[in-house]
């Protein structure tokens, strides 16, 4: 029987919803679509967040995507929101907001937020059912085209400390973006 690594593991045969560990003060953290971690696994994502969490006095995370559907290649999102199981993704979201609702939240989905038209309106959601009051943090620096950077970006180091992240201005803007790239075409 393999060790078990992360208390909590919520997904169906196609998605992961949710991974991480329980505390009393968790960072909820939200990229753009699980790789292939399980409770029983970890990966170079999951084992970065870690340490990063632990560096900044956090005692626990909890995994959350734009996207649940389970692929290491961000390339891989499904085209259509439907594909994305969301509906179910935002159940599991909001039980997490429920059980933490004073966590602070980590964005780190990275430029693969602009591969799919949907997802501006998938961070809305996921912000809606979070909650307006939170603290929302980035690491390092954001990238060129604005977006927070990914953990694995070669310019994070593991001790990097969290900066304030502005969620409704970067929503905003995304929300402007999504409406020209729809009346473009």
């Amino acid at each position: 029987m393999q060790k078990i690594l992360f208390d909590t593991y919520e997904y169906n045969d196609k998605c992961r919803f949710v991974l991480g560990n329980n505390g009393k003060n968790p960072l909820i953290c939200i990229g753009i679509n699980p790789s292939n971690a399980t409770n029983q696994r970890s990966d170079k994502t999951i084992a970065k967040i870690q340490k990063i969490i632990q560096y900044n006095g956090y005692d626990g995370f909890m995994m959350i995507n734009l996207c649940s559907k389970i692929s290491p290649y961000p390339k891989d999102i499904p085209y259509k929101l439907a594909d994305c199981y969301h509906n179910e993704n935002l159940r599991h979201i909001e039980n997490v907001s429920k059980k933490y609702p004073n966590s602070d939240v980590l964005a780190c989905w990275g430029n693969s937020f602009y591969m799919r038209e949907y997802l501006p309106q998938i961070l809305l959601d996921i912000v809606n059912k979070l909650g307006k009051h939170r603290k929302w943090f980035y690491l390092k620096d954001l990238t060129k085209k604005g977006n927070p950077r990914h953990p694995l970006a070669r310019y994070i180091p593991f001790n990097s400390e969290l900066k304030i992240f502005d969620i409704h201005s970067y929503i905003a803007k995304n929300q402007y973006v999504k409406s020209l790239s729809c009346h473009t075409k």
